[in-house]
């Protein structure tokens, strides 16, 4: 093989590599949201955090922890609670609704857009259990959350894809420099 070609093949090389990491990485399948200034009706807050899996629209963990007020404070794990998604019928992958094991508390979001490409998303504010974003006790007593948001955090994984499709452009360039 000439050196023409060899050269030629390792840039396509490097061109698919870099290509198949920066696809790899633009679609990530899991995303971890922070709740971010999330208030209850009864001016308590909620606070944690959960990831969701864009792949399934589901949840793959959640830890979500609500303070006392009009109600007894709760913290909602994927351990002790069951997730239900698609709820009050707002379209898949924009809610979720986490039910205690016993059936006796559940928290309900619903967020203005879908769970599938990171950044900051809104929550619902339309009022208790109505197509919104709530708390209850047996769906008796309950309080609306009446603001906040969440903001994703990308996984390390794609932290570390994005690394490795850098490094491969400055070998590219570095290479080339030398050529």
């Amino acid at each position: 093989m000439t050196n023409r070609l060899q050269s030629a093949l390792r840039r396509i090389a490097a061109g698919v590599a870099i290509f198949a990491t920066l696809m790899s990485s633009a679609s990530a399948a899991t995303w971890t949201y922070t709740l971010q200034n999330v208030k209850f009706s009864d001016g308590t807050g909620v606070t944690g955090s959960f990831s969701w899996d864009t792949d399934t629209s589901k949840l793959s963990f959640a830890d979500i922890l609500t303070q006392k007020g009009s109600m007894s404070a709760f913290e909602y794990t994927l351990g002790n609670s069951i997730a239900a998604y698609a709820i009050h019928g707002a379209p898949a992958g924009r809610s979720f609704l986490l039910q205690s094991r016993d059936s006796s508390r559940y928290i309900s979001f619903i967020f203005d857009n879908a769970l599938s490409s990171g950044g900051v998303n809104a929550i619902t504010i339309s009022g208790l259990r109505s197509p919104g974003s709530y708390e209850c006790t047996n769906c008796g007593m309950g309080r609306a959350i009446v603001s906040g948001s969440v903001a994703a955090v990308p996984e390390p994984e794609t932290y570390a894809m994005l690394l490795a499709g850098l490094g491969l452009v400055g070998v590219a360039r570095r290479r080339r420099k030398t050529a």
